[in-house]
């Protein structure tokens, strides 16, 4: 844990917490003096800010006991970057509980194609790009098994390598019954793309037409010629946000 707004007891320590990317708008929301609760909004982050103080004193403050990491059944875009048996068609659920930090997995993630990479920090070559050209791949025994329910045990087992699933069926029932409810409320992601890596169906969500950064933005096409005036002027005469269009719009 990093960064000066920080107490300095927390600064350079570290937390066992229960947290996810999602989180971050919930605790920047708190932060701000707003109550997540209170936006309107049902938000899947919580506010972390409470565990990341405290893991200089007590690294088991607990924000949250459960999270939902990968919702991907049936999902078209993930077989663009899995590949294998099944494709992407998995769901996985992290939940703590009695001191112990379980994981089911449901399907088929089938074998990463090194997409996003991981970067010089973990080794000091890209490992995925040599898997690729090779076509050979680390070994999967979940994969090569064809076995569709997975039950592991985080703590003592990081690397996933053993399967409980037979050993916790009421654990492994209790945890397909809480992903499934996570299934039932799950709202596909924004459809900006044909294809894994070509960012095509909706380019007005795209940087380069909001000044180069994330911003909301409004459905339209790109005009048939650039806009004289620039990309951005071109993105708010074509979602209309001015009534005066361009020449090209």
């Amino acid at each position: 844990i990093a960064g000066g707004y920080l107490p300095k007891a927390t600064r350079g320590t570290s937390t066992a917490a229960l947290l996810h990317a999602v989180d971050v708008y919930a605790t920047l929301l708190a932060l701000g003096g707003v109550d997540p609760l209170s936006t309107g909004s049902d938000l899947d982050g919580v506010n972390a800010w409470p565990a990341i103080v405290a893991s200089g004193v007590n690294a088991n403050v607990a924000v949250r006991t459960e999270v939902a990491v990968g919702l991907l059944l049936n999902d078209p875009l993930a077989a663009d970057i899995y590949q294998g048996e099944g494709g992407g068609n998995a769901s996985s659920l992290i939940r703590d509980e009695g001191g112990c930090r379980w994981k089911v997995i449901s399907g088929h993630y089938g074998l990463y194609d090194g997409y996003w990479g991981l970067g010089s920090a973990y080794h000091p070559y890209e490992g995925n790009l040599v898997a690729q050209s090779a076509d050979q791949y680390p070994s999967c025994t979940a994969e090569h098994e064809n076995v569709t329910l997975r039950l592991y045990e985080l703590f003592s087992d990081p690397s996933e390598r053993c399967n409980l699933a037979h050993a916790e069926p009421e654990r492994l029932a209790d945890m397909l019954r809480r992903l499934t409810a996570y299934e039932a409320i799950y709202r596909p992601p924004q459809e900006n793309s044909l294809g894994a890596q070509e960012w095509s169906r909706y380019p007005a969500s795209l940087p380069k037409a909001n000044n180069g950064v994330w911003a909301p933005w409004l459905n339209f096409s790109w005009p048939t010629e650039p806009c004289l005036t620039g990309v951005t002027t071109a993105v708010m005469h074509c979602s209309q946000v001015f009534t005066q269009p361009c020449a090209h719009c």
